[in-house]
């Protein structure tokens, strides 16, 4: 089962300690919102990164079992 679980675990906990990290930079506690231009693109940036990054495992994981054209 862990097999199954582990990327999607490790990218969702990923995406939230990125949303919890930007928002107590700003001095808040809990998600709210960038107020500051710089780590709203910055987070926007780590975000695009990490669904990148998990297309590239379901891309491979389907390259593996001869699941892509």
């Amino acid at each position: 089962m862990w097999q199954a679980l582990r990327e999607a675990a490790l990218f969702h906990g990923l995406f939230d300690f990125a949303l919890l990290a930007t928002s107590a930079y700003n001095g808040n506690i809990g998600w709210i919102h960038p107020r500051k231009g710089f780590t709203g693109y910055l987070l926007l940036g780590v975000a695009f990164a990490l669904v990148l990054g998990l297309a590239g495992v379901l891309v491979r994981r389907m390259q593996h079992y001869d699941l892509l054209f």
